[in-house]
């Protein structure tokens, strides 16, 4: 019918699937951010944005499309390794509303930038939390030999010398295990160890990563309702 090979989505399974987190994680009123990484097609980016979703980036030209796609610039996060001077410039001129750093490297080449355009963004330090996440290991990027995050002993360190940084507000805590998890009490181990440092440093947000489990070839998949389960007595 169409011609060529084509993709074609279940808006309603989608946003019936953004109920369901919605409604296993009540309590804490989260917002959601979608990762473009996962389908940056321009209708179910403006359908999610449109329910009050945020957007996950990991590139200027996310970036763009999350703006193209309506998101307001508070409620785009620009995470992900390798950030450029130029994809931190063009973050930083749309007013984005955090950046994940994953590295005190790129937390001074943030600071310096910032100096440099007259701003004062908001950041969040990518903790590696040394765990082991139940899933592929070319997946897993929260363990100790992951060349992802931040240590906790670098990261008490760096928030120890905040005011090194003046032109960038270090005001929450990432983290990110994995993709395909397949075990909440992991992601709960993860959560804790960022709850306890936000609570030793008084930041008051936290932007808590990982991919659910999808079941691409049938059997089962751990349903996110047992994530909510078992983060929910972490975060509350």
């Amino acid at each position: 019918a169409v011609g060529t090979p084509v993709y074609v989505y279940s808006l309603r399974r989608v946003m019936a699937q953004l109920e369901r987190l919605r409604a296993a994680f009540a309590p804490l009123h989260p917002v959601f951010h979608y990762s473009l990484k996962a389908n940056a097609s321009g209708p179910l980016l403006r359908a999610l944005v449109a329910a009050g979703c945020g957007c996950d980036t990991v590139s200027a030209g996310e970036i763009f499309l999350a703006q193209r796609a309506g998101c307001p610039p508070e409620r785009i996060v620009f995470a992900g390794v390798g950030k450029t001077r130029a994809e931190i410039r063009y973050a930083l001129e749309a007013g984005i509303g955090w950046l994940n750093v994953e590295n005190p490297a790129e937390l001074r080449r943030l600071d310096a930038i910032a100096a440099e355009m007259g701003r004062r963004p908001r950041a969040a330090l990518r903790l590696n939390p040394a765990v082991q996440a139940e899933t592929h290991r070319y997946i897993a990027t929260g363990h100790a030999g992951a060349k992802f995050g931040i240590p906790l002993v670098e990261a008490r360190m760096i928030l120890e010398q905040r005011g090194d940084y003046p032109h960038v507000e270090i005001a929450g805590l990432h983290t990110h295990i994995g993709s395909q998890l397949g075990r909440p009490d992991e992601s709960a181990a993860a959560a804790r160890l960022a709850v306890e440092l936000a609570r030793e440093f008084g930041l008051g947000h936290l932007n808590l990563g990982g991919g659910f489990p999808v079941a691409y070839e049938g059997g089962y998949a751990v349903a996110v309702e047992d994530f909510a389960a078992a983060l929910l007595p972490v975060l509350m």
